[in-house]
Order: structure tokens, then sequence, then C-alpha cells
């Protein structure tokens, strides 16, 4: 869970890059050039974003089916537009340097979850560190699942804060630092007893500094056409650091962005976590693809690939196919006892901003036990 809080608010910068209903309705209507791309005539939100400084409000979209359908508000702060931060990058060291950016949000979803909170992400000394911060507080209404797969609701509560500071290493693409996350929560479950875990595990303090490392040589922070992303975090939680209990994790993800001639662009994606013993049962990690609820395959240690195939079929609309797999074991059952989960699926984008190759569109994805539906903006991957 502390891992997911500053993943989050990293997902919210590009959740929030979305736009008001009724600028579609202005842009069909012709009403407003900031909406339209001279090039095709076709919707573009462009403009609109590379010129736009101050407030931002935006709606937000919840597909995630552990939650449920749901939605909500943010209010979104740029410093300064981001066409002027690119010309600051062409007169000085070549480097785009991203404005500011601060953001507010709240939402609800369909099984009564909810949750509200803001960040704040400040790029210093020409983008050589980056520092993030944000805080939050969530009601979960979640499901934990026993080895036989049988599901047991329980209520998760809590409120956070994360604190992170990255410096670049020389002019390379490479970024190191520290992040600290404090999480107190109160799990209740319903009905008598609870599934596979001791009543240690309900109430909990999380105090957690952890050790970033950072690569990334992407072409394009919204959807990739090639390059690569690796994160590596070596964590603890330590009761002298003010938690309640004592652990320690190891997480790593990587994607590559490959094009496959003009119009394919082949994506991979490889992901591990590990959490030692300790650890409560909502903070050890799961299996994380689409079409699996977030929750679902869950023990100390994880293991997850995927691949995605992009096929710009027109220079607006493309056709995407992934398909996945992933593995959870460890601590409840051993590798060769745990379930190997495949889960995969098509969808559908639409270049929403061209100067930004910001793309947009739905997901429909298949996983070991029911269909899901997904919103996403940007890539799928963060």
């Amino acid at each position: 869970m502390q891992t997911t809080i500053s993943r989050a608010i990293r997902a919210s910068i590009h959740l929030l890059l979305l736009v008001l209903p009724n600028v579609a309705t202005q842009a069909a209507a012709g009403t407003d050039s900031r909406f339209s791309d001279p090039e095709d005539g076709q919707f573009d939100l462009s403009e609109h974003l590379l010129n736009h400084k101050g407030f931002l409000p935006i709606p937000l979209i919840i597909t995630e089916p552990a939650l449920d359908f749901g939605g909500g508000v943010g209010l979104l702060w740029f410093s300064d537009s981001l066409a002027s931060s690119g010309e600051r990058a062409k007169t000085g060291h070549g480097r785009f340097t991203p404005p500011a950016m601060g953001g507010l949000f709240g939402f609800r979803s369909g099984n009564g979850s909810k949750g509200a909170g803001g960040g704040y992400f400040i790029p210093l000394d020409d983008d050589r560190h980056r520092y993030l911060g944000g805080a939050g507080a969530v009601d979960l209404q979640l499901d934990h699942y026993s080895l036989r797969g049988d599901a047991r609701s329980y209520a998760l509560s809590g409120t956070g804060l994360v604190q992170q500071w990255l410096s670049r290493l020389g002019d390379s693409d490479w970024f190191i630092g520290p992040r600290y996350v404090f999480f107190r929560s109160e799990a209740r479950f319903g009905g008598s007893g609870q599934p596979d875990r001791l009543p240690r595990d309900l109430d909990v303090r999380i105090s957690q500094l952890t050790a970033v490392i950072d690569y990334d040589s992407r072409d394009n922070m919204f959807t990739p056409n090639r390059g690569d992303f690796l994160e590596i975090e070596l964590g603890t939680v330590n009761q002298a650091l003010g938690a309640s209990v004592d652990y320690n994790s190891l997480n790593a993800r990587g994607y590559h962005y490959e094009p496959l001639g003009k119009q394919i662009v082949l994506g991979l994606r490889g992901d591990a976590r590990s959490v030692s013993s300790g650890a409560p049962f909502f903070a050890q990690p799961y299996v994380n693809l689409r079409g699996v609820p977030a929750l679902r395959y869950q023990d100390s240690r994880t293991l997850v690939a995927e691949t995605e195939v992009r096929w710009n079929v027109t220079p607006r609309w493309a056709v995407i196919g992934f398909a996945g797999a992933g593995k959870a074991f460890g601590e409840r059952s051993s590798w060769d006892g745990s379930e190997t989960v495949h889960a995969g699926g098509i969808g559908l984008r639409y270049l929403l901003a061209r100067k930004l190759g910001l793309y947009g569109g739905i997901d429909l994805a298949r996983g070991p036990e029911d269909n899901a539906v997904y919103i996403q903006i940007g890539s799928a991957w963060r």
C-alpha cells in the first residue's frame, strides 16, 4: 500500500491531463481553435495543453475492478506552460524541463470506496533535481482472497504522505535519491475471523525509507514509441522510523519500447516485487495485470511479464493487443504450488494531442475469472 500511494500520485499527473467534457463539444462546434489541429482539422488537445498555465479542472474516471466503476474531480496547477518549457530547452542546455505542477483530487467508486489528496512536483536547477510530495486519505472497500480463491471483504482506511527527492547523475538519464512514505491504517474484516492472517495486521503504522534508482530514455513521457524505463526501489520499514512493524522490500520494474517499421510499436514490461516477513497483508505485492483485479493474487513475492503491440492504423487511430502472465508466491505458497495467472485483451486509441504524442482510449481485458474495462490516458504502464 505504501508503494501504491507514491505511484498513485505519479499516475495522477497523467490522469489530470484530461479536460472538462464540454471541451469536445466546443471542438466539434468549431468554436475554439485550441481544440482542433490545423493539420487535419480533427479534435486535438495539443494547443490547449501546451499553452495552458495556471489552474485546470478535470474529471477522473475509475475503472479498476477491485473498486468498481467510479469517478471524481481534480484540479491541476501548472507554474508555466509546456510550450514555454520547450522554448527554454532550445535556448539553454537542450534538455526539456517540465514546469512545476500541483494537484488536488477526490474520488468515489461504486462499491463505496473514496479518497482525497494532493501532490506537488518541482524540477530544480534545470531538471538536475526533482522533488515530489503528496498526502492523502482513503477509505477503501476491498476483498482479501484465501488460497482457495474465497473472498472476504474488508475495509481499509488510512492517511499517508510521500516525500521524494531524485538527483540526475551528471548529464545522463539516471536519477537516484531517497523516498519516504508514511501510512497509518485501520483494516476491518466483515463477518467473523480473518482469513490466512493474524490480528496483528489490522492496525498498522508504516514508516518507510527507500533508495530509488531511475533510468528513463523514453522518447515520450505519455505514449512512448522507443526507449527504456527502469526503476529499482530498496526500502526498509522500521520501528526506529516510527513504524509499528519491521520488514524490508525490493521492487524492480522495467519497460522497453521498440518501433517495428513505421506503424507498429512493440512494448515489453517486466515487474518483480518482494517483501520480507512482517509486512501487513495489504502491503504485500500483487499480480498487476489488466484483467486481474488489484490485490486478487497476493503473496510476499510477485513476478509479472507483459507485452503490448500498438498498430497505428491511421495518423489518429490505433489498435493495441496485449497479453501477460504473473505469479504470486513465497510466504503463502511455494513457486510450484502457486497459480500462474494469464490475462490479455485488445484496445482502441485516439491521438488526443499530436504535438505531445498523447494517446487516450479504452482497453477490454480478460483475466482468469472475468472481463474488465479500463480507460487509458497515455501508457497503461506507469
